[in-house]
């Protein structure tokens, strides 16, 4: 009689070895990812000219230490911890390459935080998946290759997130409250939309079923609400038209956020995203009522983390419009992490498989297009334009910035060419980030240039206004058009005295 067959365990030694196996495979895949991520926002980082945002970012940590204080006390808090770290990290390096480099650091760091979120929320698939959404991602890889702090505070709100769902693992560890009040802080002082966050987390404080460490929680708020004053009354009291050119949103602009959220790889990647969501929204809503709050937590935390800052900046643009899609990066994350926990869902493995494989070709094809045509705003190429206005220039030149802030340009660029003559810049008057808080034209100043330069260049930028048009109507009697060279959105325009030429 055969004897009966016996399931055995796994001796000891087998299930650890199983277990130091399958760990070190998940730090080899999260490994993998994010050299993906680091390879995809180095990829061509010095290619593209600095746009007039950055020439501003640049200039600002230029500043003597009183007029950097200055600057960002009076006018640019609203980064004031980019624009300081800027500061320091120029003292190793002047490129477009090394400036940038700056921001790719906090943009890779936010990959393993999504995957750590995503395996704590939901599961270890979710969080590699979500981790590859994100090194995949074009808004994400945009924005991680420019010299401002969009990357750096959608870092530290995934960075507080994360400390957020620690506190409440361990309410005890007084290390991860302390993490999360500095988390928070530095972002709103990377920039004040990461405020936004707080009633995410106050919600998800308020749906938490298990006991709350409510105590601990009100005074990292406090101290929070304290260490944000210097930022509430910047608002309150330094509104000078810092956002005024923000448009009043409309449904396409909504649109137009979903589109770059899902890497901007065309409608398809888009409809696969929306997918995703859907799934994830379906998982949260069938999960069994007898299995409570605490079951469907972390779902809700980042299902806020996504929706509630859109409908907070949606809700205040009906008053005062703010509504910016790269103001916004810090709710990719929460994107990601959803359409990760949707598509995990897919059944049977091989569907899963092809679907993320298309996923990820539409994503790379997104972040292929931003290197090759870029997106919002234009691509400004000051590097080309400067060049060319050096090297046509000749002796006894001037030159006219249409835009006051284009001198900054003008400025950081032509001492790489100090071989080249420069024209003698009549508008504006001063070359440093002051032009920030406007610089009026000086129409004084026109009638007077016809008798002193025979070349006059002018530089124009979002235009024509006022002063470029009634320059044009002042030289029309003395100066012909000599000679006009685009550069995307950059004008270069040569005008040469009629008179001197009679002569």
């Amino acid at each position: 009689m055969p004897e009966p067959s016996v399931q055995l365990r796994p001796a000891p030694q087998e299930a650890y070895a199983g277990s130091v196996f399958a760990s070190r495979a998940r730090i080899t895949v999260i490994s993998a990812i994010t050299v993906l991520s680091a390879v995809l926002r180095l990829l061509y980082l010095g290619k593209k000219s600095f746009w007039l945002d950055e020439i501003v970012s640049v200039s600002i940590a230029r500043l003597d230490p009183a007029g950097f204080r200055n600057i960002v006390l009076s006018w640019e808090l609203n980064e004031g911890l980019y624009y300081t770290l800027l500061r320091g990290w120029m003292r190793l390096g002047q490129g477009e390459f090394f400036i940038r480099l700056l921001s790719v650091l906090p943009a890779v760091a936010a990959v393993p935080f999504v995957y750590l979120l995503g395996r704590r929320l939901f599961s270890e698939k979710v969080g590699l998946i979500a981790a590859l959404l994100l090194a995949v991602n074009a808004f994400d890889v945009r924005y991680a290759q420019e010299a401002r702090g969009y990357s750096l505070f959608a870092f530290l709100v995934v960075l507080a997130c994360w400390l957020f769902v620690r506190c409440l693992d361990a309410p005890h560890k007084k290390g991860n409250w302390a993490g999360l009040v500095i988390a928070l802080v530095l972002g709103m002082y990377a920039h004040f939309f990461a405020g936004l966050i707080l009633p995410v987390l106050w919600l998800a404080a308020v749906l938490h079923q298990r006991p709350f460490p409510w105590r601990r929680f009100l005074v990292s708020s406090a101290i929070i609400a304290f260490l944000a004053i210097p930022a509430l009354l910047f608002v309150a009291t330094k509104n000078r038209g810092q956002v005024g050119w923000v448009q009043p949103t409309k449904w396409r602009d909504i649109y137009g956020l979903a589109i770059l959220l899902s890497g901007r790889g065309g409608l398809l990647l888009l409809l696969l995203c929306a997918a995703g969501l859907v799934l994830a929204l379906v998982r949260l809503l069938r999960t069994p009522a007898m299995a409570g709050k605490q079951a469907i937590w972390g779902d809700a935390l980042v299902w806020m983390w996504l929706v509630l800052p859109v409908a907070i900046t949606v809700a205040i643009s009906a008053f005062k419009p703010m509504f910016v899609t790269r103001y916004l990066i810090f709710c990719l994350p929460a994107f990601v992490l959803l359409v990760a926990a949707g598509l995990s869902l897919i059944r049977p493995r091989w569907l899963l498989v092809a679907v993320l494989v298309a996923v990820t070709a539409l994503s790379l094809r997104g972040v292929r297009g931003y290197y090759r045509t870029g997106f919002d705003p234009p691509e400004q190429d000051w590097r080309r334009a400067v060049h060319y206005l050096l090297s046509q220039a000749q002796p006894g030149d001037a030159v006219l910035f249409y835009h006051p802030l284009a001198r900054l340009s003008y400025e950081y660029y032509r001492q790489r060419w100090p071989q080249y003559p420069a024209p003698a810049v009549v508008f504006p008057p001063r070359a440093d980030a002051r032009l920030l808080k406007g610089t009026p034209p000086d129409f004084t100043l026109l009638p007077e240039l016809p008798a002193r330069y025979h070349r006059l260049w002018l530089v124009q930028n979002w235009g024509p206004d006022t002063f470029t048009r009634r320059m044009q109507t002042v030289f029309s009697a003395h100066y012909r058009k000599a000679g006009e060279r685009d550069f995307s959105i950059i004008r270069v325009m040569l005008f040469e005295n009629e008179n001197t030429l009679r002569k």
